[in-house]
C-alpha cells in the first residue's frame, strides 16, 4: 500500500468517525432539531453517484468511502424520520425536522 492509498483509507476512518457524533445523538437523544432533511437527501444522492462513478473506475478506496457515507446518511435519514418533531432540552431552541 502506498502513501494515497494509505491516506484514503484513513480518510475513509475519519469520516466514519465523523458520521459518529450525529448518529448517536439521533439515537440516544431521539432528538431531530436542527438536521436539515434537504441537505441529507442531496448528500445522499451526491454519495450514490460518486459510488456509481468509483465502481465504474475500480476505485476501492472511493467506494468504501460512498459506502460508508450511504450507509450514515441512511440511518441519518431513517432515524430523523422515526423521531420526526422530536427534539433534547438542548435542541428546543431550534426548529425541528419535518419531511412535509
Amino acid at each position: 500500500m502506498d502513501f494515497a492509498q494509505a491516506a484514503g483509507w484513513i480518510g475513509t476512518a475519519l469520516i466514519l468517525t465523523a458520521y459518529a457524533p450525529q448518529v448517536w445523538h439521533l439515537a440516544k437523544e431521539k432528538c431531530t432539531g436542527g438536521l436539515s432533511m434537504v441537505s441529507w437527501h442531496l448528500w445522499l444522492l451526491g454519495s450514490l453517484l460518486l459510488f456509481v462513478h468509483a465502481y465504474a473506475r475500480a476505485d476501492a478506496v472511493i467506494m468504501a468511502v460512498q459506502g460508508v457515507n450511504l450507509l450514515a446518511v441512511g440511518l441519518t435519514l431513517y432515524l430523523a424520520k422515526k423521531y420526526e418533531g422530536k427534539a433534547c432540552t438542548a435542541c428546543q431552541s431550534r426548529p425541528t425536522t419535518t419531511f412535509k
